[in-house]
């Protein structure tokens, strides 16, 4: 270590061709993050920040920590609830470089909240998650099919029944609907907005959404955004986010109905920490992990059968306003 200069700091927008470079060179080179710099650009350019935690090894990048923080997609919330995403050294990098980025982040962020997820299938990743200080907890995986299908994208060995309640009303939300109504809804952690649903997802650059208001006798219960996975003949659907009230999620089950039968998907499922087991089985969701033999896959472009048991780190310490689902951080993208 002898005359050599490290540095630990948040990254600018004009190191943003570098640090791309980088992953491109040490990570997935087919990924479709490494592929695309737009689509980089999009992710981690917030004004003149670029949104990594950069270690350099004389003046060379030798790690790299990125995070999402929730005003980065509303400029009017805050800069300290924010999701960690990719995590990535090179053998060049020093010992203990991953805690000292993520010291960075928390420091110079005076973060309030974090959330991390992943797969983690080395069991050290939860341990260190640990350490830093994450609560760590397992994400539930819900799900409902078509009575009757017949399955090309997952391995069901189950003849499983569905019945949705028919509760609630559903309307299609676009970018100029009146944001002012929705403002009650907002009540959960991270924290975020109407604002916020728009630019994350009806204004992705490459992935198609949609956000439905969710009423019922004529009040407005809750928001749901979802993502439909055609795969050649094949549709599959994925709700990524909800705002509201955590009991509220009973009254999507008349949209959940209305998707199935225009749709006909071979799946609509929810993964989340946060949202109660016990409502979503009241309106007709079924535990993915109650079936061994059944394969709902998370990486779809390409298909992969492989079923992954989600883990998501919370700080502070899990508490009922938190609900951390798949659209948050870089868990749903393009690849």
């Amino acid at each position: 270590m002898i005359n050599q200069k490290i540095n630990f700091y948040i990254g600018s927008s004009n190191e943003a061709y570098e640090v791309h470079n980088f992953i491109k060179k040490y990570w997935k080179k087919n990924h479709f993050l490494s592929k695309n710099f737009s689509f980089f650009k999009w992710v981690y350019i917030q004004k003149k920040r670029l949104n990594f935690a950069i270690v350099k090894k004389n003046k060379e990048i030798v790690g790299i920590q990125g995070f999402i923080p929730q005003n980065k997609f509303d400029k009017k919330l805050s800069d300290n609830h924010l999701t960690l995403t990719l995590s990535l050294t090179n053998n060049s990098a020093p010992p203990g470089i991953l805690f000292k980025m993520f010291a960075t982040i928390k420091t110079k962020l005076n973060a309030k909240f974090i959330s991390t997820s992943g797969g983690w299938f080395d069991p050290n990743i939860v341990k260190y998650n640990k350490l830093l200080g994450f609560d760590i907890h397992e994400m539930d995986h819900f799900f409902v099919m078509p009575n009757d299908k017949k399955f090309n994208l997952i391995i069901n060995k189950y003849n499983l029944k569905f019945k949705i309640p028919n509760i609630g009303q559903y309307k299609l939300v676009n970018k100029k609907t009146s944001k002012k109504k929705y403002k009650n809804l907002f009540i959960n952690q991270p924290s975020k907005s109407f604002e916020f649903l728009i630019n994350r997802y009806l204004n992705h650059p490459n992935l198609t959404y949609k956000i439905y208001e969710i009423s019922y006798n004529k009040k407005i219960k809750c928001l749901v955004v979802l993502r439909i996975i055609n795969i050649k003949k094949n549709s599959l659907i994925k709700i990524v986010d909800f705002q509201g009230q955590k009991k509220n999620i009973i009254y999507i089950s008349g949209l959940i109905k209305y998707l199935l039968k225009v749709y006909q998907p071979e799946f609509i499922d929810i993964v989340s920490l946060g949202l109660s087991k016990k409502l979503l089985k009241k309106i007709g969701f079924k535990n993915r992990k109650e079936y061994k033999k059944l394969i709902l896959p998370d990486y779809v472009n390409p298909l992969v059968l492989r079923n992954i048991n989600l883990k998501c780190g919370v700080i502070p310490k899990y508490n009922n306003k938190m609900i951390v689902m798949r659209g948050d951080g870089d868990r749903d993208s393009p690849n």
